[in-house]
C-alpha cells in the first residue's frame, strides 16, 4: 500500500464535523490545540478497520450519538483505503466525503472501505484526476446532480439522510484552482435551489481552492450566495500548507441556527 511521507512539498488537513445535539460545544479553538486527536465527543464505536461487522447507523441517526462527517482531499485514492480507515480508528464517521479521488467509475466501484459503501460519486469525463465521492455506512437517498457537473469548474455529488427526526442534504463539491469561479457560483446556486425544501438542512463539504482565512472578492460573493440559504463557514483553521504559507481552501458550510451544537476539528495525516 502506497502512502505519502512527511517530506511531501505540501500537506492538506482533513477535518471532521459532529452534530452534538445536546452535548456541549467543542469549539475550533480547542480543537486546534488537539491536532493529533479527535475530541472526546466524537463517536466511540470501536470497530477494527478490517472487521466485517456492521455499525448500527439507524441508532446513530436517531440521536443516540452525534452525526459525524469526515471531509478530505485525498489527492488520489488508489491504495489508500485501508490506511485512511486505520487513521480514523476508533472514531469512524458516519459519512466520508472524499474529493480528488483521481479514479474512473469502475475503479471507484471496486474501492472498498470496510463498513462503508459508495453512496454517490462524480468522475471526470474529459480531464484527468479530480472527482468527488461520498461513502456512507447505511441508509441514504442519492441525489442525481451529474448533469450540473463540469470538469474542474464544478464537480459535485450529494445524498440525503435522516437523523434526529430531521433531513439533511450532504453536498460534496470540488473546484480546481484553475476552475471557472463564475460558473462554480452559478451552478452551486442552481443545485441548492434544486435540493431545497423547508424541512431539509444543508451540509456542504467544499474543496473550493479559495483561501477563507483572508478577505477577497470571491469570498464575498460566495458568502453572499450562501447567506441567502442561511449557510455559514465553520472552518477557521488552515487546511492546506505549502512551504511557509497556510490556507483554508477546504471548508464546511452549515446552517448554524438549525444544526444546534456542533464541533469541528482538524486531523493531521500524510495521506
Amino acid at each position: 500500500m502506497n502512502s505519502t511521507n512527511t517530506q511531501d512539498l505540501y500537506n492538506k488537513t482533513d477535518h471532521k464535523i459532529n452534530n452534538l445535539s445536546e452535548q456541549h460545544v467543542q469549539g475550533a479553538n480547542e480543537s486546534r490545540n488537539n491536532l493529533y486527536k479527535t475530541t472526546s465527543q466524537n463517536l466511540s464505536t470501536k470497530v477494527p478497520p478490517k472487521s466485517k461487522s456492521k455499525i448500527n447507523l439507524s441508532q446513530h441517526l436517531n440521536g443516540l450519538v452525534p452525526l459525524t462527517i469526515y471531509h478530505k482531499s485525498v489527492r488520489g485514492l488508489r491504495g489508500k483505503a485501508n490506511e485512511l480507515l486505520s487513521q480514523l480508528d476508533p472514531n469512524f464517521p458516519h459519512i466520508l466525503c472524499l474529493s480528488e479521488h483521481h479514479m474512473n467509475h469502475l475503479e471507484l466501484q471496486q474501492t472498498f472501505f470496510d463498513n462503508y459503501k459508495l453512496g454517490v460519486s462524480y468522475c471526470r469525463t474529459l480531464c484527468e484526476k479530480g472527482g468527488m465521492s461520498i461513502f456512507v455506512q447505511e441508509r441514504y437517498v442519492k441525489s442525481d446532480l451529474k448533469k450540473y457537473c463540469k470538469d474542474k469548474d464544478f464537480e459535485v455529488c450529494a445524498i440525503k439522510i435522516h437523523f434526529n427526526a430531521n433531513s439533511a442534504s450532504i453536498i460534496a463539491t470540488y473546484r480546481a484552482s484553475t476552475g471557472n469561479f463564475d460558473l462554480f457560483i452559478s451552478k452551486l446556486d442552481t443545485i441548492l435551489r434544486k435540493l431545497y425544501t423547508v424541512a431539509t438542512e444543508y451540509i456542504i463539504c467544499g474543496d473550493i481552492n479559495m483561501d477563507y482565512l483572508v478577505g477577497s472578492d470571491r469570498k464575498s460573493r460566495l458568502e453572499a450566495l450562501l447567506k441567502t440559504y442561511n449557510l455559514a463557514s465553520v472552518v477557521n483553521f488552515p487546511t492546506y500548507t505549502h512551504k511557509h504559507s497556510a490556507m483554508a481552501i477546504n471548508n464546511i458550510f452549515i446552517d448554524i441556527s438549525k444544526m444546534g451544537n456542533y464541533s469541528i476539528c482538524p486531523i493531521m495525516n500524510g495521506l
